[in-house]
């Protein structure tokens, strides 16, 4: 369906809508204040944030769902114009010291019980498909004791000592206490982009709206 479908036909001249897309979690990254200020100077307009896992957002943009979206690579880019804009690193998460006293190799990972998240996506998450690569080049598969949703519950459990996990960079800092952290050997690295619909041209407040996302996001990744 289209973006603006949503939008009764008497509202559609006076409101403006916007529908972005953010990778999952996006009540993690601070966007309330952003998105309180654009509707203070555009009090007509109609926001949607989504987060979803990357590959979704991808299809989302592709089909004229969101009109813009930051996600993490890679995506299939068919269809899409993709602006690489920060990188983040990916941690090892354990509630034993033991186990983070280091850097942690693939096979170090491989080895002990290990909780995946983003279930729904099937192997097409960004960050599980560097996992399963890097796996995959030394004749290792990862297979996860634990699958879940959300990387909360995958937190919560390996709190537990059930089994380690992992966590992006800018939410290492809001993890419980108990939890441990350590980089990946080598580090495992996130790219995140900007994408839009290819040859898409967003209007000026829309696209005044992505730069304040992606300024935002870029100052949060290098203060974490």
């Amino acid at each position: 369906r289209d973006a603006t479908s949503w939008i009764a036909p008497s509202d559609a001249a006076s409101e403006m809508y916007v529908s972005i897309g953010t990778f999952a979690s996006p009540h993690h990254y601070g966007l309330a204040d952003l998105l309180a200020t654009f509707v203070a100077e555009h009090p007509n307009a109609r926001i949607r944030v989504e987060g979803r896992n990357s590959s979704a957002t991808a299809d989302a943009i592709r089909v004229g769902e969101l009109d813009a979206a930051i996600v993490a690579l890679p995506i299939d880019e068919v269809g899409l114009d993709v602006k690489p804009i920060f990188q983040s690193e990916v941690f090892y998460v354990s509630a034993n010291e033991a186990d983070v006293r280091k850097p942690v190799t693939i096979e170090e990972a491989c080895a002990k019980p290990f909780i995946l998240y983003e279930a729904s996506t099937h192997g097409q998450d960004p960050t599980r498909i560097q996992l399963d690569a890097r796996a995959q080049a030394v004749g290792l598969r990862i297979r996860p004791q634990i699958e879940v949703e959300a990387v909360e519950t995958a937190l919560e459990l390996a709190t537990r000592g059930i089994a380690n996990t992992y966590v992006a960079q800018v939410m290492a800092n809001q993890m419980p206490a108990s939890l441990h952290k350590t980089s990946f050997e080598p580090p495992l690295i996130d790219t995140f982009a900007l994408i839009t619909r290819s040859g898409a041209r967003l209007s000026a407040p829309i696209a005044g709206l992505v730069d304040q996302f992606t300024s935002h996001l870029t100052k949060l990744a290098k203060k974490s």
